[in-house]
């Protein structure tokens, strides 16, 4: 599916649920049902077989997306320390696939790390393991989106000659203003995505902003104290086998 027919399916489903129960019924009824509201309205208007299927379809989609994860982190552990960033050991590939293990295996050790947490402090798998943990993911990945935007907007501005088209520039700022009023609108409707009180929402919605900051002040330290280092960040010749 093209990317700009995913948003337009997601509107289209979330409308179909509205109609559902009635625009003056459907908040309360996501407040009551909380995650299981999709699956009651499927069963309901097609049918228990539609709704077996719904849940197989998101454990299914659940694990493709966390395996997509996975391996985003192995990939990106593995760049930083090819670039000299992370410790040399977790820039190895494995002799045969040629695959980032070693990398692979410290988000193993560190997602066991969280589940187990989890499992000892007998928290919900759904609403506090899933959710509320990727709920600073959503900030971020969002807000990365943002950045990146704003990101092509100065350099556009600086380097006419790289705009292709002529609304690259206006779109890249418009795309920068949207995503950031997204993040806007996540952080004041938290609570309809983690079903948590105030100060558990206010945790998650700083953890991001704080990494945000560590992560600059690390690459401020970097770049002071291992300039060679901070130079190389992201060439491709640092990448090479």
């Amino acid at each position: 599916m093209e990317d700009w027919l995913t948003p337009i399916f997601y509107a289209f489903i979330v409308w179909t649920v509205v109609q559902a129960y009635g625009e003056d019924r459907a908040v309360e009824a996501a407040g009551e049902l909380a995650g299981g509201m999709f699956f009651q309205t499927i069963n309901h208007y097609v049918g228990p077989w539609a709704e077996v299927v719904m849940y197989l379809l998101i454990v299914t989609s659940v694990y493709a997306s966390q395996l997509a994860f996975h391996n985003a982190i192995n990939r990106y552990v593995y760049m930083l320390a090819r670039d000299g960033v992370l410790p040399v050991f977790l820039g190895r590939t494995h002799h045969r696939f040629q695959s980032p293990h070693r990398a692979g295996q410290l988000q193993t050790a560190l997602a066991a790390v969280v589940i187990t947490t989890c499992a000892v402090l007998n928290a919900d798998p759904y609403q506090q393991l899933l959710i509320w943990v990727n709920t600073p993911g959503i900030f971020g990945i969002v807000g990365l989106q943002g950045l990146v935007s704003v990101a092509a907007f100065l350099y556009l501005r600086r380097n006419p000659a790289a705009a292709t088209h002529k609304l690259m520039v206006p779109l890249s700022l418009a795309s920068a203003i949207l995503l950031f009023g997204v993040v806007l609108l996540i952080g004041l409707n938290i609570e309809l995505l983690t079903f948590a009180d105030a100060l558990t929402n206010t945790i998650l919605i700083l953890v991001t902003p704080l990494v945000f900051i560590a992560g600059l002040l690390a690459a401020r330290w970097v770049r002071r104290h291992r300039p060679t280092t901070f130079a190389q960040i992201g060439s491709f010749e640092t990448h090479e086998s």
